[in-house]
């Protein structure tokens, strides 16, 4: 993942326009291959709809003791569960649970 994010975020590159690179860069020779075979799509739509079924929203998105912990920006967050999941039993970690949802995804 961390490739696929530095070759898209860090070096400003578009796997649609350069995908063989990606692929390269990666070591998957033949990649195009095999993401048009029949296969590989409709694991890739059952995984898709796995994830919006248990609420993923963003990429990347972690579970840990059934808690999701998505977009980059989380991933502090997530090691402070990791250290000590107590503090998000906090009164002001509750308090959380009350602010209104502001998006939501439709499956």
């Amino acid at each position: 993942m961390k490739a696929i994010f530095d070759f898209i975020w860090r070096d400003g590159r578009s796997p649609n326009d350069e995908w063989k690179a990606l692929c390269d860069a990666l070591g998957v020779p033949g990649a195009e291959v095999l993401a048009a075979s029949e296969g590989v799509k409709a694991q890739l739509r059952a995984n898709g709809a796995e994830a919006i079924r248990a609420g993923v929203f963003g990429v990347p998105t972690f579970v840990a003791d059934g808690q999701l912990f998505w977009g980059l920006d989380a991933t502090g967050m997530l090691r402070e569960y990791l250290a000590n999941a107590q503090l998000f039993e906090s009164p002001a970690m509750q308090r959380l649970a009350t602010i209104p949802i502001a998006a939501t995804r439709k499956g």
